[in-house]
């Protein structure tokens, strides 16, 4: 890997230090208000919940192809390929569980799926 891409993945993983303990914190938060009565609140966090969900889906995409390509790229042993398709697997799962209406089963995603391997992914970074 050359300087200019040694010196651009450390960028977008610095970028990641910065966005998804946000994004954990708005999800912990998000997974609690599914255990109660959904309001105009919750709907509009569950928004933007998703939309950064699907930037990080994104970002891990970008590096599993770009920087997987020169050699296997993995962070606290989560292959960025894994990490982008279980996102994208379990993102599937709670869209399911909201269309049904099972609030409870998207905040048990969200909490025990979805928040772990996020976790996990910031602390290898540092």
């Amino acid at each position: 890997m050359g300087t200019e891409q040694n010196q651009q993945l450390a960028d977008t993983l610095e970028e990641l230090r910065q966005f998804i303990p946000r994004l954990i914190r708005a999800a912990i938060e998000l997974s609690d208000r599914f255990y109660a009565p959904m309001n105009d609140d919750t709907w509009s966090l569950l928004g933007d919940v998703l939309q950064a969900m699907d930037d990080l889906y994104r970002t891990a995409q970008t590096i599993s192809t770009q920087f997987g390509e020169m050699h296997h790229f993995s962070v606290n042993g989560w292959d960025m390929q894994e990490f982008s398709l279980k996102l994208n697997g379990e993102f599937q799962r709670m869209n399911q569980c909201t269309d049904q209406e099972d609030y409870v089963g998207a905040g048990d995603i969200f909490k025990f799926e979805l928040i772990p391997p996020s976790s996990a992914v910031v602390a290898s970074t540092r």
